[in-house]
């Protein structure tokens, strides 16, 4: 996630009408649970779309 401004990750604002996001789970989406953590993976930016190689990556083992 990328912003200007600081996020506030605690209570974050939200500004339009949405279905299923609600305040009581917005904070859910800032938190990484242990078992998802990833380490020696590449930062994906525009220059560097690394997040592209992975997803090709991994469809290699259902073909």
């Amino acid at each position: 996630m990328a912003s200007d401004t600081p996020l506030e990750t605690a209570r974050p604002a939200l500004s339009v009408t949405t279905r299923y996001l609600d305040d009581a789970n917005v904070a859910k989406h800032f938190l990484f649970e242990k078992d998802i953590v990833a380490s020696g993976v590449e930062t994906n930016t525009l220059d560097r779309p690394v997040l592209l190689d992975y997803y090709l990556a991994g469809w290699r083992h259902y073909r």
